[in-house]
């Protein structure tokens, strides 16, 4: 291959690249609520470091806890889109590495709405993501602003 063959690769590559990762940067549709965690708001880049496992703490000193939804549900893949960029599959592989490397604690997969917003209300440090399609009644305490 010629050098400018090879420039035109890396060019596309990481064109490719920045478009994955802008994709991940957009949570719009997604419910987010949180438990305790010493903060009312978040930005959409904050709440996906906390979802990625780049932070281990909440300003209130509690671990986080992840809750996602179950990985064979429909809400699945639209949240690890949003959030993680991946598919379910590779955002399942993420958190097997997170947690053989001990950066973190694995996520509670929720089988619904319900049980993801009682799994973050009995566990102070959780968050959860999920789309609210049925408009379920979010308490107040768990409510989380996400700001752009």
């Amino acid at each position: 291959m010629s050098f400018r063959s090879n420039i035109i690769l890396l060019i596309v590559g990481l064109l490719l690249q920045i478009g994955l990762s802008l994709r991940a940067q957009n949570l719009t549709g997604i419910t987010v609520i949180g438990n305790n965690l010493g903060l009312k708001s978040m930005s959409e880049q904050q709440t996906i470091e906390y979802f990625k496992a780049r932070n281990n703490l909440w300003p209130s000193n509690k671990p986080v806890l992840v809750c996602l939804p179950a990985t064979q549900s429909t809400e699945a893949v639209e949240v690890c889109s949003k959030i993680y960029g991946k598919t379910v599959t590779e955002v399942q592989k993420f958190w097997l590495a997170e947690v053989f490397k001990g950066r973190s604690r694995s996520p509670h997969f929720a089988e619904s709405d319900e049980e993801m917003i009682e799994f973050v209300k009995k566990n102070p440090g959780a968050i959860g993501a999920f789309i609210n399609e049925r408009g379920l009644a979010i308490p107040q305490e768990l409510q989380l602003q996400i700001v752009k």
